[in-house]
């Protein structure tokens, strides 16, 4: 209301502009504080990893750092359906995907995939992101998880840990390799209910 007060040309205008963005600032930082020490409740239901995905880079294109970057999706098709709370794992696909996008800043190329693994504990489906950033220092790298961590000027170095309760809480893990000058990935992966879960899940939603 008081930019509004102020003409265009009018200098005020420019120091109003810097109050809201430290203000957005904060209230990032008050509610990343608030996300870790007290995780909102989740509310489960089938989500689609590849629609999530679709609708995660919606949003993240209009980040004014996205302009120059080239992003590619090779999501595979027909994947199964995850039993997940879709805020909180877009959130977490968030997280990682404007890392991603803040560790090119002159440019680079953003993939996404996605795809399905089986293993002995069970079947999974997987995301990676994959940036051709600087690449992250190992002893950066072994540090990147650790709350209040951070390398940025403005960043509380809660993302990421959060990314990492979040996904524990799912039942499921996110990982991050990296070599300095060829760019980062992470991989997350989520569970699959067996059919017999699934089907007793259903059962208790009909």
């Amino acid at each position: 209301m008081l930019a509004d007060e102020f003409a265009e040309d009018d200098p005020r205008r420019e120091i109003v502009r810097q109050v809201l963005e430290q203000i957005a600032r904060l209230d990032k930082t008050a509610t990343d504080l608030l996300c870790f020490g007290r995780p909102s409740h989740p509310e489960f239901s089938w989500v689609d990893i590849n629609a999530l995905v679709k609708k995660t880079l919606f949003f993240v294109v209009q980040h004014p750092e996205a302009s120059n970057i080239h992003r590619v999706k090779e999501l595979t098709r027909d994947l199964p359906p995850v039993w997940v709370d879709e805020k909180q794992i877009q959130q977490v696909l968030f997280n990682v995907i404007i890392n991603a996008i803040q560790a090119m800043k002159s440019g680079g190329t953003l993939l996404i995939e996605t795809d399905a693994v089986t293993r002995e504990d069970g079947q999974f489906v997987r995301v990676t992101i994959t940036d051709t950033g600087k690449g992250i220092a190992p002893e950066e790298l072994e540090r990147i998880f650790v709350p209040f961590h951070t390398t940025k000027t403005q960043g509380t170095g809660l993302g990421l840990p959060i990314s990492r309760q979040l996904m524990e809480h799912h039942g499921g893990s996110i990982k991050v390799k990296s070599q300095i000058g060829e760019g980062t990935t992470f991989t997350i992966e989520l569970p699959v209910l067996s059919e017999q879960l699934r089907k007793e899940v259903n059962s208790a939603q009909a």
